[in-house]
């Protein structure tokens, strides 16, 4: 099975980019200035993620005309390290609607010797293809973090489920 394949907008720290090419087949930028908006496209319709910082700016326009592969984008809203992420999320298609917009907050708290995590995610717009899509997605990928916290193994989140 190949990796998953990504770009990196712009330089990451070392140490990230090193444990993304561990695991993914990683597209670096070294000119660390935002590609293009053509290079853009291609690399949305190429690539399963994009990884852009939060300085980069992708137009609708750039979402929209280079829709192919990448079927989330988001970007981060708050972040609280270690205890709070917030992201929206939208289908590339819906880039240029806010409202089409959801968001998934992901929150840490220590309970004594463990830690607790929640995920909400929410504004989401009734009966969408967003809403159908996570009511089966967050519980895949939920149970998949679990197993692989206590096995170092992932479950095969995404495997075909034989009827």
């Amino acid at each position: 099975m190949s990796k998953p394949k990504i770009l990196l907008t712009r330089r990451w720290p070392a140490e990230v980019q090193s444990y993304l090419a561990s695991r993914y087949d990683v597209t670096l930028n070294d000119r660390d200035v935002l590609p293009g908006p053509e290079e853009l496209r291609a690399a949305l319709r190429s690539h399963d993620a994009v990884c852009p910082t939060v300085t980069d700016r992708l137009t609708a326009d750039i979402l929209q005309a280079g829709a192919g592969k990448v079927r989330i984008i988001g970007k981060v809203v708050e972040c609280d390290p270690p205890k709070r992420l917030v992201i929206t999320w939208a289908s590339p298609a819906e880039a240029a609607d806010a409202s089409a917009h959801s968001r998934v907050t992901f929150e840490l708290d220590p309970i004594d010797e463990i830690v607790k995590l929640t995920v909400t995610h929410d504004q989401l717009l009734p009966g969408s293809n967003m809403e159908k899509g996570i009511t089966q997605g967050w519980p895949r990928v939920l149970s998949s973090l679990k197993t692989f916290l206590e096995t170092g193994k992932p479950l095969p989140t995404w495997a075909k489920v034989a009827r």
